[in-house]
């Protein structure tokens, strides 16, 4: 599953692609990596969903090149609400289960098959949720 990121930091946009996300986090590929700490407002596009999904980020990890692993930052997702976070790990779910299969999906995250169902279906009419703020980012 590939995400889209985009996010800005002081007067620059930066735009990576991610193999490597869950309901708390991305991982994002890039040369760049920031500080641990630093905030930044973050829109995420999945190939498969029309609407894309604006969140803020705090870098919790760094992999600096020459490391053992590919460049990149761990970036934590910071929910503005309960309703946020219910709505990305619904959606991540569904995206997860779309593209795992749910036996998979429910393996992997060690879910039981109530939780993940349940989830599912909360997915089907709240979607309009995830686009509770526009974030500008041109200026």
């Amino acid at each position: 599953m590939e995400v889209k990121v985009t996010y800005r930091l002081a007067d620059r946009e930066y735009v990576a692609f991610s193999h490597d996300i869950s309901r708390t986090g991305i991982f994002v590929k890039t040369q760049e990596v920031q500080a641990v700490g630093t905030k930044m407002p973050m829109v995420l596009n999945f190939a498969n969903y029309r609407e894309a999904v604006n969140l803020v980020g705090i870098v919790k990890r760094c992999v600096q090149i020459g490391e053992r692993q590919e460049a990149g930052m761990g970036i934590q997702f910071l929910f503005g609400d309960e309703e946020q976070r219910a709505s990305v790990y619904r959606l991540i779910d569904h995206m997860m289960v779309e593209h795992l299969g749910a036996q998979l999906y429910e393996r992997l995250t060690d879910l039981h098959t109530s939780d993940t169902t349940a989830s599912l279906k909360a997915y089907e009419g709240t979607m309009t949720t995830l686009s509770m703020e526009s974030i500008d980012l041109d200026n």
